[in-house]
């Protein structure tokens, strides 16, 4: 996936890194900020879980997984195609380990967790 040019999707603050207990990273932003697909790809899931609210997650060509958690509102369906930059949700506080307006924001290839930042700039 180097050279890809991946799409933030959201500005904000990093509020929790990527670690081995939290393979993901936590951006804090305002409430209803618009979350935006950080690549083009189709929508495979776009539902509720208690842990993590609303999420999206989207399938991107070479294998490549992005999911978005917290969302307060969704915007798209699955089967959804999306071009990168799309907006896909606003952000919020959905969940039982959300707190505060945030995106929890997980990127996967070949089915292992990466740490976001080492690709997307925020």
């Amino acid at each position: 996936i180097e050279g890809l040019h991946f799409f933030p999707p959201l500005k904000g603050n990093i509020a929790q890194g990527y670690t081995a207990s939290h393979p993901a990273i936590d951006i804090a932003t305002a409430q209803d900020e618009l979350v935006c697909a950080v690549l083009g790809g189709t929508i495979v899931f776009a539902g509720w879980s208690d842990e993590d609210g609303y999420t999206v997650q989207i399938q991107h060509p070479g294998n490549i997984l992005s999911s978005y958690s917290h969302c307060q509102r969704l915007l798209k369906q699955k089967g959804e195609e999306v071009k990168a930059g799309t907006a896909i949700a606003l952000a919020g506080t959905t969940g039982s380990a959300s707190k505060h307006p945030q995106l929890h924001f997980e990127l996967w290839y070949n089915g292992k967790r990466l740490n976001p930042l080492d690709y997307i700039k925020f």
